[in-house]
């Protein structure tokens, strides 16, 4: 439903905007960017996820940062972008470590770049990207791109036994 939500989420962007309440329109932005690079329009996407990122740091707002960065990295890599998906991840990653508070997001922000560079054949240093643990419960998005990250490392490096572990975990 990527048509619907880009319309949706075009209209409530341009009514934030309108009524000067700058998180819900940085959120907006994420889900029409997101929604357009989808549909294919990579440029597109990615300078409406720019914008959200701007207004999210603008607010002070981590997870509409962590959010935009996810996306518009997301976006450039399903455009073969890769090493420029990484570069927003890293970029990213450094401005929310001076946050104290961390999310979900963040997370999984850590997790895109770790899957970016073991789609970068960088097996290595995506293992040391790898956060420690996933917070949140079993069934949370995050929490299963964890896991079968995960596994994608442990078939990688030819742990069979890891691998099994971690595909009987998803």
């Amino acid at each position: 439903h990527f048509r619907e939500a880009a319309l949706e989420a075009h209209a409530t962007a341009a009514e934030a905007r309108r009524l000067g309440v700058l998180e819900l329109e940085a959120g907006a932005l994420n889900s029409e960017g997101i929604s357009r690079g989808a549909l294919g329009d990579a440029e597109e996407g990615a300078r409406l996820l720019r914008r959200a990122r701007g207004i999210a740091r603008e607010i002070d707002s981590p997870g509409e940062l962590a959010r935009a960065a996810a996306n518009l990295s997301e976006v450039l890599d399903l455009a073969g972008r890769t090493e420029e998906a990484l570069a927003e991840v890293n970029g990213s990653l450094a401005l929310l470590r001076d946050h104290p508070e961390r999310s979900l997001y963040d997370t999984f922000l850590e997790l895109q770049g770790a899957s970016q560079l073991l789609r970068l054949g960088r097996t290595a240093e995506a293992a040391a990207a790898m956060p420690d643990r996933a917070p949140g419960d079993a069934i949370s998005s995050t929490r299963t791109y964890f896991t079968a990250l995960r596994a994608s490392l442990a078939v990688r490096r030819g742990d069979d036994e890891a691998a099994h572990a971690e595909l009987e975990e998803l």
